[in-house]
């Protein structure tokens, strides 16, 4: 039997990347440095009743259930780098309770030095939860 390591992973695990150049382009564009601070500016687009949209909803759900993506990952994706998961995951539920749920106003960017290391967001409640 060999022993195989898993395999680490990417953002073509989400929901609907394969399939949506938009889709890649909206994590891409607009969660980089010169652009998150004005994310709900794409509120708009992300509620407008496309498939893009729908795609979009499903892939934030994914991140925030699974939590897979690390600050690195993110970083390497976005050009955006989160002291650390917590941070990242918290505002990815800032948005979508923005987008798609009861929040009027958007996420304010995490300060690097808001979240203590290793921690875990909780979806249902919306804060660290390690």
């Amino acid at each position: 039997m060999v022993n195989v390591p898993p395999l680490r992973w990417s953002f073509r695990q989400v929901p609907g990347w394969s399939e949506d150049e938009r889709l890649r382009r909206f994590y891409r564009a607009c969660f980089r440095v010169d652009t998150v601070h004005g994310i709900g500016d794409f509120k708009p687009a992300a509620t407008d009743g496309s498939a893009f949209a729908d795609r979009l909803r499903e892939s934030l759900r994914y991140l925030l259930e699974r939590q897979p993506a690390s600050t690195g990952d993110w970083l390497s994706l976005t050009g955006f780098q989160f002291a650390d998961e917590g941070a990242l995951y918290g505002f990815l539920l800032g948005v979508h309770d923005h987008f798609y749920g009861p929040r009027p106003d958007p996420p304010q960017v995490p300060d690097p030095d808001w979240s203590r290391p290793g921690a875990r967001v909780s979806p249902r409640a919306g804060y660290p939860a390690g």
